[in-house]
């Protein structure tokens, strides 16, 4: 199992813990997650490479890799969320190539293995 799907497997166990000292607010963000993974308009695959590209550009790595994880549980392929990366790039600068940099090692690692992602993923 690599580090990233350590990773998937932390923060499930992290917003599992913060759940039992703030239950309304992680219920809550449950809630609104949920309903934005929907189809609906947008699919929950655009959904997430949106989210992917505001990660890159948050430079926020456990967001990055979480939705990244997301994006190809609802079935994006290397291409798209490499487009998605470009995109975060256009927007973000020299900051996003470093992150689009870490996301590249998050995706080929975890392409490898697409149903241990769907089991670590919160």
């Amino acid at each position: 199992m690599s580090v990233y799907h350590e990773d998937l497997k932390k923060l499930s166990t992290g917003i599992k813990a913060l759940g039992t000292e703030i239950p309304k607010t992680i219920m809550a963000m449950s809630t609104l997650i949920a309903e934005n993974e929907k189809d609906s308009i947008l699919s929950g695959k655009t959904k997430e490479l949106i989210a992917l590209g505001i990660a890159i550009n948050e430079r926020c790595d456990s967001c990055v890799l979480l939705h990244i994880a997301n994006a190809l549980k609802h079935g994006a392929n290397r291409k798209e969320i490499f487009e998605t990366i470009g995109v975060a790039i256009f927007s973000g600068g020299g900051a996003a190539i470093v992150m689009g940099i870490k996301a590249i090692e998050m995706v080929n690692v975890l392409m490898t293995d697409v149903q241990e992602i769907n089991k670590a993923a919160p």
